[in-house]
């Protein structure tokens, strides 16, 4: 499954990109001048190497994003206040599919 949430290429020419490194990720992307939070597109990278990309509201998933977790599942679709919630399409490492709504996770 690819994400084609938006151009990580084009990501790194908006003049707010910038890198933020937390305990056990780092995120590369949009950061608001007068939060200094995750707002905007961008990507993040876990330690135990899950990857989110998309977009961020107060430092928080929202809106339209892409997720790739450790095992291999896949799930793209729409995050509000950083949970699942809304039209999203979850792919299991062993093939099994939903496609449909979420609510809080």
């Amino acid at each position: 499954m690819k994400s084609d949430v938006f151009d990580f290429l084009e990501l790194r020419k908006i003049n707010n990109f910038g890198i933020k490194n937390y305990k056990d990720s780092h995120y590369m992307g949009q950061i608001s001048r007068d939060s200094n939070l995750r707002e905007g597109m961008g990507v993040c990278v876990y330690e135990n190497k899950r990857i989110y990309e998309g977009f961020w509201l107060n430092d928080k998933r929202q809106g339209r994003g892409f997720e790739i977790f450790s095992n291999g599942s896949t799930y793209i679709g729409d995050y509000k206040e950083g949970k699942v919630t809304g039209k999203g399409l979850y792919k299991w490492w062993n093939g099994d599919i939903y496609d449909g709504e979420w609510l809080n996770g």
